[in-house]
Formats: structure tokens, C-alpha cells, sequence
């Protein structure tokens, strides 16, 4: 049985500070480093540029716009998959 979380995304979410990024082009993928508790994330390019899309000026819908423009997809796409994307990015404490 799958349970649905209600997890609210910040109106326009910000990238935590402590959040330390490397790009390991070998494997299409960024490493964050959290300097704050020494966790380690590993994110896909594509939500990689979410995150760093998270910097307090943007709603979900304008990180989505960009994301549609720059992968050429339907934006209504994007943004449901850039909320889900955020959605995780809220539980893992990533962006406030």
C-alpha cells in the first residue's frame, strides 16, 4: 500500500548554503557535499540544475519554464516533474 505525503514546496525555494557541488562529467552527474553535516547527495544533471535554479527568485512554474526551454519539452511536463523533483529536494532538506 502506498502512502501519499503531503510535502509543501516553498513559494520560490532556496538552495541550502552549505550545499558544495561537483560535476563528475564521466558519469552525467553532480556530487553535493553538505559542509553543515557531511552528507553527500548525488543528483542527475537535469535535477543538478534545479537545484541550482533554487535561488529565491523563482516559483516551481518559472524553474519549470527554464527546464522546458532548455530540454525542449512541454511545460506542463516539466513542471510536474520539477515539482516532484523539489518535493524530494524539500524532504532531504536540500532547499527551504
Amino acid at each position: 500500500m502506498s502512502v501519499a505525503l503531503n510535502i509543501s514546496i516553498p513559494e520560490k525555494p532556496v538552495r541550502k548554503d552549505s550545499l558544495v557541488g561537483e560535476e563528475m562529467e564521466q558519469d552525467n552527474e553532480v556530487v553535493y557535499v553538505d559542509a553543515e553535516n557531511d552528507s553527500i547527495f548525488s543528483l542527475n544533471n537535469t535535477a543538478s540544475a534545479i537545484l541550482d535554479l533554487c535561488d529565491g527568485s523563482r516559483t516551481s512554474r518559472d524553474i519549470a519554464v527554464v527546464v522546458a526551454d532548455t530540454l525542449d519539452v512541454d511545460v506542463e511536463r516539466a513542471f510536474k516533474d520539477t515539482e516532484s523533483v523539489l518535493e524530494e529536494f524539500v524532504v532531504l532538506g536540500l532547499v527551504a
